[in-house]
C-alpha cells in the first residue's frame, strides 16, 4: 500500500514539474507573440524586400497548435477583442498601402521624363520618403552620382541608369524628389499614416493586458497540450 502511495506521489510530482514547464513556455510564447505583433515596414526595406507583400500577420497567430495555447490559457475579453482590433487595422494597412502605390505609380508615370533609364528603386524609395515625410519625418535628401558614374543613387539605392553629367543628374534628383512630396500629401498616404498610429496604439494595449495577465499568474488554465497535467 505504502508503495502504491509513493508511486502516485511519483506521479503527482512528474507532472507537476511537466505542467511548470508547460506554463513557462507558455509565458515565453506570450512574450515572443506580443513583441511579434510589432507590424514590419510598411513601405521601408526589410531584408531585400520593400515594404508589405501582403497582409501581415504574426507567425504566432498562423499556427493552429500556438494559437490554441494562447486563447485557452489567455482568457481575457477584452485582450482577444483588441486583437481583433488589429487584425482588421492590419488588413485595411495593406489596403491602404496597395492604394498609395498604385496612385504613385501613376504620378510617376504623368511626370517623369521617358528618356531616362529609372531602375525600380526609383519608385521604390519615393514610396519609402514619402511615407515617412506623411508621417512627419523630413526625409534627407542623399543624392550622388552611380559608383560607375553612370545614373543616380539615393543612399545605397540606385534611381536611375542613363544620367552622365550635372545636368541630367539635377533633373533626376529633382523628379524623384518631387514624387516624394507628392506622394507625402496623397489623402491615402495620410490616410495611412493615421491607421498606422492607431495600430501601434492597439499593440501596446494588447501588450500590456497580456503583461498583466502574465504578472497576476492569471494563465493557470488548461489547454489540450497540459490538460491531463492538471489531475
Amino acid at each position: 500500500m505504502a508503495k502504491k502511495v509513493k508511486e502516485t506521489m511519483m506521479v503527482k510530482e512528474i507532472k507537476k514539474e511537466y505542467l511548470m514547464a508547460h506554463l513557462d513556455y507558455v509565458e515565453s510564447l506570450i512574450e515572443e507573440w506580443t513583441v511579434e505583433l510589432s507590424m514590419p515596414p510598411l513601405l521601408a526595406p526589410r531584408k531585400g524586400i520593400w515594404g508589405w507583400q501582403s497582409t501581415y500577420r504574426s507567425s504566432i497567430d498562423q499556427d493552429a497548435d500556438i494559437n490554441h495555447i494562447l486563447r485557452k490559457h489567455l482568457r481575457s475579453r477584452a485582450l482577444w477583442s483588441h486583437h481583433t482590433i488589429w487584425e482588421r487595422k492590419m488588413d485595411r494597412i495593406w489596403e491602404l498601402i496597395q492604394q498609395v502605390r498604385k496612385l504613385a505609380k501613376l504620378t510617376m508615370k504623368d511626370s517623369v521624363n521617358m528618356s531616362f533609364r529609372y531602375h525600380k528603386d526609383y519608385l521604390n524609395t519615393a514610396l519609402w520618403k514619402g511615407f515617412e515625410k506623411a508621417c512627419g519625418k523630413e526625409p534627407i535628401l542623399l543624392y550622388s552620382p552611380a559608383d560607375d558614374n553612370v545614373g543616380v543613387k539615393y543612399g545605397a539605392y540606385r534611381i536611375e541608369e542613363s544620367a552622365t553629367d550635372v545636368v541630367t543628374r539635377a533633373a533626376v534628383e529633382k523628379s524623384h524628389t518631387r514624387l516624394i512630396d507628392t506622394i507625402a500629401v496623397y489623402r491615402e498616404a495620410m490616410a495611412l499614416v493615421a491607421e498606422f498610429n492607431e495600430t501601434e496604439k492597439v499593440e501596446e494595449q494588447i501588450r500590456a493586458l497580456a503583461g498583466k495577465l502574465v504578472k497576476s499568474k492569471d494563465i493557470l488554465y488548461p489547454c489540450k497540450f497540459c490538460r491531463h497535467l492538471w489531475t
